[in-house]
């Protein structure tokens, strides 16, 4: 799933719209390991619910806002909450369907991928979602000094990342700075 200039504004729009931006996502991104999301739809709706509380609240406290939340706080505010939800419930692997004959053996990147996504899949469909979310404006912009793609991250920065996500307490302020260093 590509990220355009209509992905916030559409993760804001509505509920419905919300579920499937987030579902076409994961769906993509899981796909690159053959494996299927099963989203859970209620905890996608709270997410979305979550995210917006926040997004209000920090732009009534915050006096210095007069052009409103960037890029990088709404990422990292949606992160936070996509990672404490954990809105997919399951990774069906489709290359061990024992209803079918054994397909195509997994290539040695969907091996790799899958070391990342089956401890940390929620972890890292929030964070790379939040990412391909920042990485978009900030790729479009004229001043940009740095233009970053996903494959330039490594696979160990971004389990240290899951890890961190999954096991200790990262706030919104934190996912901020951790996308912000990524574009020094």
């Amino acid at each position: 799933m590509k990220i355009t200039n209509q992905t916030l504004p559409g993760l804001m729009a509505g509920k419905e719209t919300f579920v499937e931006i987030y579902k076409q996502f994961a769906d993509a991104k899981l796909r690159e390991a053959r494996l299927t999301p099963k989203l859970s739809r209620p905890r996608l709706i709270e997410v979305r619910g979550a995210w917006r509380n926040d997004l209000t609240r920090v732009q009534e406290h915050e006096p210095n806002l007069s052009q409103g939340l960037d890029h990088f706080k709404q990422a990292a505010h949606l992160v936070f909450w996509l990672r404490r939800m954990s809105p997919l419930v399951e990774a069906h692997d489709d290359y061990d369907n024992i209803a079918d004959a054994q397909g195509y053996p997994l290539t040695d990147s969907e091996k790799s991928f899958r070391k990342i996504l089956l401890p940390y899949a929620n972890e890292f469909l929030a964070f790379d979602f939040g990412l391909q979310i920042v990485r978009f404006y900030e790729n479009g912009k004229q001043t940009s000094t740095q233009k970053i793609n996903a494959t330039e991250i490594p696979a160990d920065y971004y389990k240290t990342v899951c890890h961190f996500l999954k096991f200790k307490t990262v706030s919104p302020h934190a996912i901020n700075l951790i996308y912000r260093s990524l574009f020094v």
